[in-house]
């Protein structure tokens, strides 16, 4: 599937937007008989370690904040490319560690729960 057509990008970074993508999820998921679902996202870090940036920890606790998306969890899977060889962390996000301060959401410190792995070579 293809970015939303709101999403932002630039050589620097990629806000992936939401146009369009709940009810492309209804339609996976009655078509499949709600075998098929949302549970997370992935991307890249071309230039950096496989950890979650302050942009991807927000964009999560967005996700997380709307009152009927499909599942209270989501994964966050980024592949990172500090050194030669890259790098794959997978994290877990929880809707108990999503924090409100003013109308905005934000995740607790403790909603990161992921590990880096090194991804072996010739992957």
């Amino acid at each position: 599937m293809a970015p939303p057509k709101d999403s932002v990008s630039s050589p620097k970074e990629f806000i992936c937007g939401v146009e369009g993508t709940a009810r492309i999820n209804q339609e996976l998921k009655k078509k499949s008989h709600d075998s098929v679902k949302y549970i997370g996202m992935w991307h890249t870090h071309p230039v950096s370690r496989a950890a979650p940036s302050d942009t991807d920890v927000s964009g999560m606790a967005e996700v997380l904040a709307v009152d009927d998306f499909i599942t209270p969890k989501q994964l966050l899977m980024i592949v990172g490319f500090s050194d030669s060889d890259p790098e794959l962390g997978a994290y877990l996000f929880n809707d108990i560690d999503l924090l409100q301060f003013n109308g905005v959401a934000f995740l607790s410190p403790e909603a990161l729960l992921g590990n880096i792995k090194k991804v072996p070579s010739g992957y």
